[in-house]
């Protein structure tokens, strides 16, 4: 869930984007000082296309100013200006984006996430993902090498591909299938043979699951089908190294069934939100904690306890209130330390797929007339959530819960329509007070 990113395109599922397009209140894009705009690489190209001089010339300037400033929307609106000249170029662009950073002292590995994140076609950017594993592919081909220079280049390119492997708009299992075959020219096959594939794959998923929770990294691995014991290399084998302590080694040995003690909970008949409450607090992992699609099944169990059948909707559904602190809690999320790793997702995207999973909730009734509205009326007035989550939920363009798309979004936003109109009413009045 989250915003719409520049053009009205989809925003990457999970995870608010940053500012929106523009700088200090500008209207059409970049920043006027650094010559990025998509209309001046427009004007360098032709109906023929860009010449390799001049395509050189534009992608040095954008990853220069991209490495200086950490600005992937402004990147994106430059390169959507190369127009269909940058297709044939996508695996030589990928390729640069990590090499280089591969060979810069300091280098801000998730701002390459997120401009990487943003490039498939999928949410608005100008690549298609066959064209970005291509790219993939180039520098797994001499990864090894790269790890003689830069042990951890590995680490960072995971880092770069977790954010649009979690949104699923680009494929595990096509990433793992360029793993398998990357080497050297002449040596197909050469990483996954000498037990370079696997940490990779396995760096994605940890990657994921600190961004974006355990129960997404699952979801990823479980949808792709891959079977990460084929890439156990020779040299793994000879050392006696099993898929188990592998995924152990990279702290993913919790990987499949991330969900299966909440779940395990909500199952007990005689619980309660209270009791809930105290369990997330105490026995509940922060990796699954972090995703929204732990909030997702704590919402579905609230709503099936809280909601009977046949309901009225004409005033507040006092059955549901005692389930508003457990849902609290659920999108409150984990508590983090200093000096922990951020997480891509936050309290309001948990916040937003409480209400995704509301909507799934009364898609599964056939959207009895009010009763959305009278959910998210609850949900607001128990302070489980406020009008900034619904502003959210309104412009994402994602439907989903994780990697799971929730049916009935434009019936959703018809009924509560009167709802979202009362919001802006409000949001006006009080601009106007205190102009």
């Amino acid at each position: 869930a989250g915003d719409r990113l520049a053009g009205g395109a989809p925003a990457p599922r999970g995870g608010i984007p940053g500012p929106k397009p523009g700088d200090r209140g500008e209207t059409g894009g970049a920043k006027k000082q650094s010559g990025l705009s998509a209309e001046q690489s427009e004007s360098e190209s032709s109906d023929k296309g860009m010449s390799d001089e001049t395509y050189e010339t534009q992608r040095k300037r954008v990853l220069d100013y991209f490495f200086d400033d950490k600005d992937a929307d402004e990147a994106i609106r430059a390169i959507h200006g190369w127009g269909p000249s940058f297709e044939p170029r996508v695996p030589s662009f990928v390729a640069n984006l990590v090499v280089s950073g591969f060979e810069r002292r300091q280098m801000d590995w998730q701002a390459a996430g997120a401009l990487f994140r943003r490039l498939p076609g999928s949410v608005g950017g100008p690549a298609t993902p066959e064209g970005l594993v291509a790219g993939i592919k180039l520098v797994l081909d001499d990864l090894e090498d790269h790890k003689c220079d830069l042990p951890l280049a590995d680490t960072h390119l995971a880092t770069v591909l977790a954010g649009a492997v979690a949104d699923g708009s680009v494929d595990f299992a096509a990433v793992a299938t360029a793993c398998a075959e990357a080497g050297p020219e002449g040596e197909v096959g050469y990483l996954k043979e000498e037990g370079g594939a696997l940490p990779v794959l396995c760096r994605i998923l940890g990657a994921i699951s600190a961004s974006f929770g355990t129960p997404r990294a699952e979801q990823v691995l479980l949808n792709s089908k891959v079977t990460l014991g084929d890439f156990l290399g020779n040299m793994d084998k000879e050392d006696g190294a099993t898929i188990e302590s592998v995924l152990a080694k990279h702290g993913l040995d919790g990987l499949v069934g991330s969900l299966t003690p909440l779940l395990a909970k909500l199952a007990e008949p005689d619980v309660t939100g209270d009791q809930l409450v105290t369990w997330i607090a105490d026995s509940a992992k922060p990796s699954a904690r972090v995703g929204t699609e732990f909030v997702g099944e704590v919402t579905k169990w609230a709503l099936t306890r809280g909601v009977p059948n046949d309901v009225p909707t004409g005033a507040p559904v006092a059955s549901l209130e005692p389930f508003f602190k457990a849902l609290l809690a659920a999108c409150k999320g984990p508590e983090k330390k200093d000096g922990d790793k951020k997480d891509l997702i936050c309290k309001l995207d948990r916040e937003v797929a409480v209400l995704y999973a509301a909507q799934r909730f009364c898609a599964s009734r056939d959207f009895p007339e009010g009763l959305l509205e009278r959910i998210f009326r609850d949900l607001h007035a128990g302070d489980v959530l406020d009008e900034t989550a619904m502003k959210a939920w309104r412009d994402d363009a994602s439907c989903a819960i994780g990697l799971e798309t929730i049916p009935g979004k434009e019936k959703a936003l018809f009924q509560a329509m009167e709802l979202l109109q009362e919001f802006a009413s409000d949001t006006e009045t009080e601009t106007e007070e205190t102009a």
